[in-house]
């Protein structure tokens, strides 16, 4: 993931989460469907992106 300074309406999509504005390119959306991105802070800080149901798919495993 990168920041950028600006939004694009031709290439750009956002939704409003609470708080949090989230804006993403459209060419990565159907990855990001149904994912949980989380920040966190502190030593290591930054993004995870999680799929809630990749362990239903993978019985608990990697795919």
């Amino acid at each position: 993931m990168t920041l950028e300074e600006s939004f694009q309406e031709e290439k750009d999509l956002s939704e409003d989460l609470g708080d949090v504005k989230v804006i993403y390119d459209q060419g990565i959306a159907s990855f990001v469907d149904g994912k949980t991105v989380d920040f966190h802070d502190g030593p290591q800080a930054g993004f995870s992106i999680t799929d809630p149901g990749s362990a239903d798919k993978c019985d608990g495993g990697c795919c």
